[in-house]
């Protein structure tokens, strides 16, 4: 649970629910490796760039997009009176321009 998860959590007396679907992309076998050791196993840049999987065990940015926007369209058809989503705004921008 990160910073912004718990000054929520104070105001709307509701602790977080965090979903897998919405979590950072997947660096795969890199995720605990410093730069050095992670440009050793890049993988070689394909095309279209949205689906390069950049590491081992890797996901591309469509996965991403595609597990993210799975999630959405799912808390589109549920009823909810309040949904509040706590994420990276980059991400945020840059899925607008994948769909």
């Amino acid at each position: 649970m990160n910073q912004t998860s718990k000054i929520i959590e104070k105001i709307l007396f509701k602790p977080p629910i965090l979903v897998p679907d919405l979590r950072d992309l997947n660096n795969g076998m890199v995720a605990n490796l410093n730069k050095e050791e992670a440009e050793k196993i890049v993988l070689p840049f394909t095309e279209p760039a949205i689906d390069w999987i950049p590491y081992p065990q890797a996901e591309s940015w469509r996965m991403l997009n595609t597990r993210i926007v799975s999630f959405m369209e799912k808390i589109n058809e549920d009823e909810h009176e309040i949904t509040l989503i706590v994420s990276h705004v980059k991400y945020v921008l840059f899925s607008g321009g994948l769909s």
